[in-house]
């Protein structure tokens, strides 16, 4: 029953993720942020970015069982919310925020993240690897366009 049950938040997840995709593709190539071809439309209407994304998550989804998809998940959703927060602390005295809630909070994720990392080391050495492939080629990737976005601008 609960297998049933992730699967189904785990198809409701990634169907929530794959609407807002094409559209954050669109705006990202608009501003330079990722490649053109992100931006387009296929046929005047899919966009590639969520075709992109969708083959992503089809890969996602057969290449991991359903526990190391969550786990990732759960790496990236921590990652994002420290990330935030963060950022947020940065521009607190536009929000009016406190800032200890901010501090509290970017060292509650800092912390749960920290134990989670060791934990799924120790038990789960390949989505821990999993994990580090997808953080260089995410950062490889980034540096990548960077670089040849800025020769195609001097040029």
């Amino acid at each position: 029953m609960m297998t049933v049950t992730a699967l189904f938040a785990t198809t409701g997840a990634t169907n929530a993720g794959l609407y807002p995709a094409s559209g954050l593709c669109e705006e990202m190539a608009s501003i330079g942020q990722f490649p053109p071809l992100m931006g387009r439309r296929l046929g005047g209407r899919v966009g590639t970015g969520l075709v992109i994304t969708a083959g992503l998550a089809i890969v996602l989804a057969v290449g991991f069982d359903l526990a190391a998809i969550a786990s990732i998940g759960s790496v990236i959703a921590l990652l994002v919310f420290g990330l935030i927060s963060v950022g947020h602390l940065r521009v607190r005295h536009e929000t009016g925020a406190r800032a200890w809630i901010l501090v509290l909070a970017v060292a509650s994720t800092v912390i749960v993240l920290v134990s989670f990392i060791f934990t799924t080391l120790v038990e789960e050495p390949g989505i821990a690897i999993a994990l580090v492939v997808i953080l260089l080629l995410s950062v490889g990737l980034d540096f990548a366009w960077k670089r040849l976005r800025a020769r195609l601008v001097a040029a």
